[in-house]
């Protein structure tokens, strides 16, 4: 595939035979976007603007469509491929790499880029000089909490494709571990 752009998750084809090309593009540009911030966020302060955008630029256009098609499009990770033998190849049907929420895919290319830009970058100014950082605005921070809260209901519910029948089942109990996930998350602190 061209750039892993052909039968990929960004490759929007015909609408005749892929009715939900524009859905399915949308919810794929979010799922980038969650990882260009993921990476910005660990070089931010410490970065020019100009490189922030080369990253999200070769972010959004080829590290994530190809991380992407390799998992699920028809790349060689993918439980979908066709193919049957080859250099990476492992199962007798597929290499059984299942990512239903984007945990394989978005956030590891984003913590990965982050690494990397953070390792590129080297510490924040005054890391290392012993005094404490000046607090924020803590209703802010709870406010902020909250909608990320919300928001990840969508990028995870999103990836059932649906609320009815099996898919609302299974919507049912990605909603409940969300919830759960974030609510005992707050123990941690």
């Amino acid at each position: 595939s061209l750039y892993g752009l052909a039968a990929s998750e960004f490759d929007v084809g015909d609408a005749a035979t892929y009715p939900l090309q524009f859905q399915h593009f949308f919810l794929q540009w979010a799922y980038a976007t969650v990882a260009v911030t993921i990476a910005g966020s660990a070089i931010s302060e410490r970065a020019k603007i100009q490189t922030q955008l080369i990253l999200a630029f070769a972010t959004t256009i080829w590290i994530y469509p190809i991380i992407a098609h390799w998992c699920w499009g028809q790349g060689w990770l993918s439980p979908f491929a066709n193919q049957k033998s080859g250099f990476l190849f492992y199962g007798d049907e597929s290499n059984n790499f299942i990512d239903a929420a984007g945990s394989g895919v978005v956030l590891t290319v984003g913590g990965v880029l982050a690494l990397v830009g953070a390792v590129a970058v080297g510490p924040r100014k005054g890391r290392f000089d012993g005094k404490d950082f000046k607090k924020n605005n803590i209703p802010m921070s709870v406010l902020g909490a909250m909608l990320l809260w919300v928001g990840w209901y969508g990028f995870n519910l999103a990836a059932t494709r649906g609320v009815v029948g099996t898919a609302g089942e299974l919507a049912g109990k990605i909603a409940a571990t969300t919830t759960l996930s974030a609510a005992f998350s707050a123990l941690t602190m």
